[in-house]
């Protein structure tokens, strides 16, 4: 997913990068409550997302959005901040591990994501 900002326009676009193709936009509304992950909620939405990968920046680096693409059989690999101190400290943790010096360390959740790390 990206945001651009065009005059007037602000627009949220999906796009199928090895085939490239926009699969889809969505924009930002121009009300105080709409905002460009709301526009990316909207997005996703219109995306059939079984077995498709989601990257995005650290905007998209949030629960619902992750949660979303994974109840719909998706997978997604966004950019992660010190703007999520406590998210950004778990990462940190995570890549202290002796097991990732070797090469792979793989980890599961409670929702069945998998997180796989190389070095």
């Amino acid at each position: 997913m990206h945001g651009e900002e065009l005059p007037g326009v602000r627009l949220v676009a999906g796009y199928a990068v090895k085939a490239g193709l926009a699969l889809a936009q969505e924009g930002v509304r121009r009300d105080e409550q709409d905002c460009e992950l709301n526009a990316a909620m909207r997005l996703l939405e219109q995306i059939q997302l079984q077995g498709l990968v989601l990257t995005g920046d650290a905007r998209y680096a949030q629960r619902r959005v992750c949660e979303f693409v994974l109840d719909r059989g998706g997978h997604y690999l966004v950019v992660v901040k010190q703007n999520q101190p406590q998210l950004y400290e778990d990462i940190a943790r995570l890549l202290e591990q002796p097991a990732l010096r070797g090469g792979i360390c793989q980890g599961g959740t409670k929702r069945g994501a998998t997180a796989i790390v190389r070095n």
